[in-house]
């Protein structure tokens, strides 16, 4: 305030002032608290002075209180935030002085120094050697701050640390390198506070509670705890020792947890030595002191103690006497166990010794060490050095005494496996039976293969005698062709393994083959004997699933006792028919390669049959095709159109093969026991007469085998048919008139030279066949010929049968090799000799039956359109399909038209096709006009 006569105070009047002060005992700035704003206002005002004019002021004010120049070196009190411990006797500011913003810019321009890391820990370091720290906690905390800057401070390098010591909770100071001091923290179970709570009768050093309280924080996410750091670098132990340091002795502490005189140790709790001597580097080393001293705590035979590595196994399915099973205690522990201290794992020789040695063992003791005896085998085990003898005579099998009670025998007795069920619940209270369950028996599979032979198990000793009663229905169409067309895949099977009906008479087997009947019945029954002990054993007679004699198969009428039959019973009962001596009468072993092998023939279509058998391994027969049967060769279509709705067992194998009643062909002449006029097989020799001298003289037609034989008809029986079959009595008996009928009218046809006109018309009206309302009766309500038939479709596939049953042939495959065939179509004008002369093709014969006229439609399933397609479109002449219209089948003249390529046919307009219905329908209009009909023919009975 110059106006009042007040001048500024200049900085050397200040500074003089500041001396004055100084050396008074009542001095302001030493007595004045070091955060008030006064040291603030004076630290900025001494800022701008000279420097030199400061040096000599004792500004500056220390940890001890005391307050120095600048010509005194002095130390911030702190390194990266670790506070210098002040024992050292460094100069040290005043914390709160250097917390003063104000006053530490004033510090640095004094040039107060900053301590390096290094220096202080090697000042603390040396005062630990010469014991000179009355508290070394401060001196610690420094050192766990600034470890890591340091560099020293890890686990590798705990000698840097060695000479350091703490205070123990007994108020003595303790070097952790040289004496066990442990950290008294209780968040383990394991922890030594928690383990030695209860034992007062020993003492070990703790390290002082003010260690532990209030710890410093981590500097880094990375840096480890405190009392991590206590424990890897200084030395304070977290757990007991287990053994002395400087012997292989247990040490006190241990000895004391785990064998307290006052309480059983519980092992759950109280053996933590195991879990904390895993961790050990040199953990063999104890193997002998285990293997000398009972340390391992377990439970034998019920009772709690302690044992060697010797009395002990890692685990166990089973109790074996005298043995201590550890994995049920020690989890996790199986490394240490087993590859450190040398435990033993279980044996088969450890069970057979327990089993043959342990008389006292109950029936449930001795069947839970035969399944771990079982496992062992299946993990690779072996009983090389095993006596048989020792297996022989121990009395280790659990069986039943004709019902009784089970006893325990050995292999001298005469006992059988219950691998089945049904034969169990068949011998039961009868035989000598093993007393194990289905499931059990499979767990056992191992043990039983190296113990017993084959003729133990119940399956392969009794001796199944089937039989069949009466009642037996005709056979099945559907089944029987299905059986046969797989003729050449069964001779195959037959083939590959040495079947000695096929090293008999291979001949005679393939016609076996293809001529067996499936007949349905009720009535199969089974006889059931077994010997045992020199003794036959009978059961009761059971309800059968297949019988089979030499051209006959006897299968369930049930549908489901049917499929049942096909896909299990059938193949094991077939392989043993295979390998059937037909001379000495003796069987051969029918092992599961041929049985499975069967069963992919009978369950599988004909289609993929030869890509499965090839796979399998079956090799391949070079068999001529025979009628019905498919060529072994590989589908040309996979694909399968939504309008083919053609279901026969190529779609679904045999076991789709339902029966149909109105299938019943066969098992009119089956029934009747008619015998065969012809062997199977057939000649066109009846047409002999219209063919030319040239011809006559060389045909030596091959021979095409049937489905059905034909029959040898009593003449006085039925010999003419009127066109209302009406003298049959019932609908079976209509039938069976019809079918006389349809081969009389077959035999005395023949294949005249085709004309050029049309006779159908002329022909009826002279043999007095069918007006327009005979015609309907095949659609319409007005049936003057009937049927008793159940439903349309029985009748559609009786009509079907005979219709095949006239042109002795059912979807014939036949391959002219000769020419024969081929050069008799030419010689009827149905094919062009200047196309067909040298051809020797493949004839398809597809047979289509009606009691109606010939332009009623017939079904072309899309398989058979498909096929028709792909011949008309080859050049090489290589194949033709054939469609044989028989017609008027009621009639006194059946008919038959002949259409030779029916694609062709189609574009000459004879015939019809329909996409939506596959229905194809002649048009006999166009034979009317002469136009391309060279390939049609009609005749009759008459003709």
């Amino acid at each position: 305030m110059p106006e009042y006569g007040l001048q500024a105070l200049q900085t050397e009047d200040f500074l003089e002032l500041l001396r004055q002060d100084l050396a008074s005992s009542f001095s302001v700035m030493r007595t004045m608290q070091p955060t008030t704003e006064w040291h603030t206002v004076v630290a900025n005002q001494l800022i701008f002075a000279a420097a030199s004019s400061l040096k000599c002021l004792a500004i500056i004010p220390l940890q001890d209180g005391q307050w120095v120049t600048a010509e005194q070196e002095s130390y911030w009190p702190t390194i990266d935030g670790a506070s210098i411990p002040t024992e050292l006797g460094m100069r040290l500011l005043d914390p709160a002085a250097a917390a003063n913003a104000a006053r530490k810019a004033l510090f640095t321009r004094l040039k107060t120094s900053e301590a390096r890391v290094s220096d202080v820990t090697e000042m603390i370091l040396s005062r630990f050697e010469r014991r000179e720290f009355s508290n070394p906690l401060e001196s610690l905390r420094f050192l766990y701050l600034t470890s890591s800057s340091f560099g020293r401070g890890s686990l590798s390098n705990r000698d840097t640390y060695k000479n350091i010591y703490l205070q123990s909770s007994s108020g003595c100071f303790v070097y952790p390198t040289i004496s066990d001091i442990y950290l008294p923290t209780q968040t383990h179970p394991y922890d030594p506070k928690n383990l030695l709570s209860d034992d007062a009768s020993l003492s070990i050093d703790y390290v002082h509670p003010s260690v532990l309280n209030d710890p410093p924080k981590r500097p880094s996410r990375e840096h480890m705890t405190w009392e991590k750091w206590l424990h890897e670098c200084i030395g304070v132990r977290a757990s007991l020792r287990l053994f002395d340091k400087n012997s292989m002795k247990l040490s006190e502490s241990s000895d004391s947890c785990n064998n307290s005189p006052r309480k059983r140790p519980d092992p759950d709790k109280s053996c933590p030595m195991y879990f904390l001597l895993a961790e050990a580097t040199d953990i063999c080393d104890y193997r002998v002191t285990f293997a000398s001293e009972a340390l391992i705590y377990g439970k034998c035979e019920g009772r709690w103690g302690w044992h060697t590595t010797s009395e002990c196994l890692w685990s166990s399915g089973a109790s074996i006497q005298g043995k201590t099973i550890l994995d049920t205690h020690y989890e996790g522990l199986e490394t240490f166990f087993v590859d450190g201290l040398g435990v033993s794992s279980l044996t088969i020789r450890m069970i057979l010794d327990d089993l043959c040695n342990n008389s006292s063992q109950d029936i449930e003791s001795i069947k839970s060490k035969l399944f771990v005896l079982s496992d062992l085998l299946d993990d690779g085990g072996s009983l090389e050095d095993i006596k048989a003898s020792e297996l022989f005579f121990a009395r280790i099998y659990p069986v039943k005494y004709h019902g009784m009670a089970t006893v325990l025998v050995n292999q001298c007795v005469d006992f059988v496996i219950p691998d089945r069920d049904h034969l169990r619940q068949c011998f039961e209270g009868k035989a000598v039976l093993l007393d194990f369950n289905l499931e059990e028996i499979s767990r056992l599979q191992s043990w039983f293969a190296m113990s017993f032979s084959d003729d133990r198990y119940l399956s392969n000793r009794v001796k199944v005698n089937t039989f069949v009663g009466q009642g037996s229905g005709p056979p099945s169409l559907s089944a029987t062709r299905a059986m046969r067309r797989r003729a050449q895949y069964l001779f195959r099977v037959a083939a590959t393994f040495r079947s000695p009906r096929y090293l008999y008479n291979s001949s005679s087997l393939l016609q076996q083959l293809r001529s067996v009947f499936v007949v349905e019945t009720d009535s199969i029954s089974n006889s059931l004997s077994m010997m045992q002990e020199n003794e036959r054993i009978d059961a009761d007679l059971e309800t059968g699933r297949v019988h089979i004699s030499d051209t006959t198969i006897y299968v369930p009428r049930s549908k489901k006792a049917r499929k049942v039959c096909f896909a299990s019973a059938l193949p094991k009962a077939y392989a043993e028919w295979l390998m059937l001596d037909p001379i000495s009468n003796q069987q051969g072993y029918a092992d599961t390669d041929i049985i499975n092998s069967l069963a992919s023939i009978f369950s599988c279509p004909t289609s993929i049959l030869q890509e499965i058998l090839d796979v399998d391994g079956i090799i391949n027969v070079n068999v001529m095709p025979n009628v019905g049967e498919e060529p072994q060769t590989e589908s040309e279509d996979d694909t399968e159109s939504e309008d083919d709705t053609e279901s026969d067992d190529e779609e679904e194998g045999i076991i789709g093969a339902d029966s149909v009643r109105s299938e019943t062909i066969v098992g009119e002449l089956y029934k009747h026991q008619v015998t065969p006029e012809l062997p199977i097989g057939f000649s066109i020799e009846t047409a002999r007469s219209n063919m030319s001298p040239r011809r006559e003289r060389q045909s030596t037609f091959p021979t095409i085998e049937l489905l059905p034989s034909t029959t040898q008809v009593d003449p006085n029986t039925r010999s003419f048919i009127s066109p209302h079959l009406g003298s049959a009595a019932s609908g079976d008996g209509e039938y069976e008139a019809l079918l006389s009928h349809v081969v009389k009218s077959a035999r005395s046809a023949c294949l005249p030279t085709i004309s050029r006109f049309d006779m159908t018309s002329l022909s009826d009206a002279l043999s007095g066949g069918n007006d327009d309302n005979e015609f309907e009766s095949y659609n319409g309500d007005g049936v003057t010929v009937k049927f008793r038939s159940t439903s349309q479709l029985e009748r559609d596939k009786r009509v079907g049968a005979a219709g095949e049953l006239y042109s002795e042939t059912s979807d014939l495959v036949y391959d002219d090799i000769e020419g024969e065939l081929t050069q008799h179509f030419i010689d009827r004008g149905y094919l062009d000799s200047v196309v067909w002369q040298n051809a020797r093709p493949k004839y398809y014969l597809e047979v289509k039956t009606t009691t109606g006229p010939c332009q009623t439609p017939f079904y072309a399933s899309g398989k058979q359109y498909r096929m028709m397609e792909r011949i008309s479109a080859l050049k090489d002449r290589s194949e033709i399909y054939i469609v044989l219209r028989v017609f008027s089948l009621t009639s006194n003249s059946v008919g038959l038209r002949i259409y030779v390529d029916p694609v062709r046919l189609r574009g000459a307009g004879a015939l019809t096709f329909t996409a939506q219905t596959w229905s194809i329908t002649p048009d006999l209009e166009v034979a009317g006009d002469r136009r391309d009909t060279r390939n049609i023919f009609t005749f009759g009975s008459s003709t």
